[in-house]
């Protein structure tokens, strides 16, 4: 798996979001060995719980009661299936674990465990699919889509659109509370966040891409926030 940053500067006038923080990233998964590692290590890393036990009583408890369930769902239901081909459900846990992994190593960020395992239901929680803490100490909201054969930038950007219109992000802080560190409190206090948007990529133009995505209507909400990160995920 590898992770390049995109040169925009030359294709997109940043001058027009001030006030946000922009970053494209496009990550390659070549070949069926590096797709293997990859469904492996996020395998591990779900049924990694130790982050659990670092947590307060109160809210490891909470955790411990839903966290597991979700857990041995994923890998056992659903990424132990993968030798039958990448499905959506399958490809979008790639893409969030990818992109989370990107940001770490590109922007040094802190990653969360997936949002799917946090929650209190088993599996299919409407809301963002994963998130990260910034090198800035903002809270980044991060939705993910897989779609075989096709871009998906679209419809990772107008999800988080419609989850900004509906406080998706605001009505995820409760359970990602421990999670956060007095700075990072501080700044969402503040309204100051950001968000990921995630997304399989099979076009070779992706500058073009790129720059479509960041003169969305979608993208222009997204941006009156601190951050905002398109990453698109290549599997060939």
């Amino acid at each position: 798996m590898k992770f390049r940053e995109v040169d925009m500067s030359n294709d997109f006038d940043f001058s027009v979001y001030p006030n946000c923080e922009i970053h494209c990233v496009v990550i390659e998964i070549n070949g069926e060995r590096d797709l293997s590692d990859a469904v492996s290590e996020i395998s591990q890393k779900i049924a990694d719980t130790s982050w659990i036990s670092k947590l307060p009583t109160f809210f490891r408890d909470a955790f411990l009661a839903n966290a597991p369930k979700t857990i041995d769902k994923i890998v056992n239901e659903i990424l132990n299936k993968v030798a039958s081909g990448l499905n959506e459900k399958i490809g979008e846990y790639l893409v969030s674990f990818s992109a989370q992994q990107a940001l770490e190593t590109l922007f040094h960020h802190y990653r969360l465990p997936l949002a799917e395992i946090l929650k209190e239901q088993l599996s299919n929680n409407p809301g963002f699919d994963f998130h990260t803490i910034s090198h800035k100490d903002n809270l980044i909201h991060g939705e993910a889509k897989y779609g075989g054969k096709d871009t998906r930038w679209a419809d990772a950007t107008d999800q988080i659109s419609d989850f900004i219109d509906e406080n998706k992000h605001q009505g995820e802080q409760g359970w990602l509370y421990p999670f956060l560190s007095a700075p990072v409190i501080a700044n969402v206090n503040e309204g100051k966040r950001g968000f990921t948007a995630a997304f399989s990529m099979h076009a070779q133009k992706e500058k073009l891409i790129f720059r479509h995505a960041m003169e969305s209507d979608a993208s222009k909400k997204i941006a009156q926030y601190e951050e905002y990160y398109l990453i698109a995920v290549v599997i060939c």
